[in-house]
């Protein structure tokens, strides 16, 4: 993006703990450089500068549930005539509390009737980075929500052929060939950036819970072939050696679990404390805090969208295998109980692995645990 463009352009994400590691990164580079006594950052900006950008980054890289500010109808103080919103299938339909209001139109309604306000004559641009088959929490409405505002306010929008081929818009005629519509030759990104790093981890969590044993060990063989590792102990001491005796250099490694996963207490692992996230993230080894410590552990939706390289995947009795394939559970009362929502919660327990950013992997189940080899 240009420079004058980017001036004028706010980064805005759903994803809370993103935007606490970022502003802690952008914090600390200020810190460090003035400490080493140039004049110049590591950034590029001067060091009497870094202060200013520091605090306007603040406002830049904006939490997408303040955007719209206490009283869910337009955010107060909109600076940004290009808007990025990142997991921007997450949206709200109207009538979700957002701070403790309801929503007086859909959140894709409010965004757009703001920037038509904030820049009327100048124009403005709205990214939507779309995750696809992704909007898992009750009141998210995906993307269609952002075709349908841009209908209704008479918005250009742009799109490629892949984007409108998703299986969200199946059967959705409106939009492919909508007067609107700007047909893009690229945009669409067919696999994830963690696609190419992690070559078929993806594949072998998606094998592993969907219970089909043969094709996660052959997805296992390949791996193993290629140099990635999956280990599996029962022994959380020993996986902790196997990521500190790989962990090294400017590598990152780190403990996660699901957030059901609360018996791991019993190990130690509470899931439920959530450590400051920026720290945890960007501290050093030898600072306790540091994941790379391996003392505190972090849930799923704490990690999403952040990486690590080397993993301990702590596995807990709220999923397991019977009979008839993989069942949740979580603690109600005095213990263990099989969840209603099943289907649901193995889903979203599904991230804890699915969503491995590393190269490498070690899994930990408590002993109890079921386990496919």
């Amino acid at each position: 993006m240009r420079g004058e463009l980017a001036a004028e352009a706010v980064f805005v994400t759903g994803n809370a703990p993103l935007v606490e590691v970022l502003h802690k990164a952008l914090a600390t580079s200020y810190l460090a450089s003035g400490r080493r006594g140039g004049s110049w950052a590591a950034t590029g900006y001067r060091r009497e500068d870094s202060a200013i950008v520091a605090g306007a980054a603040t406002h830049k890289i904006v939490k997408a549930h303040r955007f719209l500010g206490s009283i869910g109808s337009r955010h107060a103080n909109v600076d940004g005539r290009i808007l990025v919103f990142d997991e921007a299938q997450r949206t709200y339909a109207k009538g979700r509390p957002v701070q403790g209001r309801a929503l007086v139109d859909h959140e894709a309604n409010l965004v757009l009737s703001a920037q038509e306000e904030s820049f009327r004559g100048q124009g403005s641009v709205v990214v939507a980075l779309i995750g696809h088959n992704q909007a898992i929490n009750s009141g998210e409405r995906g993307m269609v929500a952002w075709l349908e505002a841009a209908d209704a306010l008479g918005w250009t929008f742009a799109a490629c052929d892949d984007t409108m081929n998703l299986a969200e818009l199946d059967g959705d005629t409106r939009w492919k060939g909508h007067e609107r519509r700007i047909r893009m030759a690229n945009g669409h990104l067919r696999q994830s950036m963690r696609f190419y790093r992690n070559v078929e981890m993806e594949q072998w969590a998606d094998a592993v819970l969907s219970n089909d044993a043969p094709r996660s060990g052959e997805i296992a063989q390949r791996l193993r072939a290629a140099g990635i590792e999956i280990q599996m102990t029962r022994d959380l001491e020993s996986a902790r050696e196997w990521a500190r005796d790989r962990a090294v250099g400017g590598l990152r490694a780190g403990i996660i679990a699901s957030g059901q996963a609360r018996r791991l207490a019993a190990a130690g692992l509470f899931v439920d404390h959530k450590p400051d996230i920026a720290s945890w993230m960007l501290a050093p080894s030898a600072d306790l805090r540091s994941s790379n410590a391996l003392e505190t552990v972090q849930n799923q939706y704490q990690v999403q969208g952040l990486e690590l390289d080397f993993t301990i995947v702590a596995w807990d009795l709220d999923l397991r295998r019977g009979l008839s394939g993989w069942q949740s559970h979580k603690i109600v009362g005095d213990g263990w109980r099989k969840d209603r929502h099943s289907g649901n919660r193995i889903e979203r327990i599904s991230s804890a692995l699915d969503k491995i950013e590393a190269w490498h992997a070690a899994v930990c189940p408590r002993r109890g645990c079921q386990w496919s080899r």
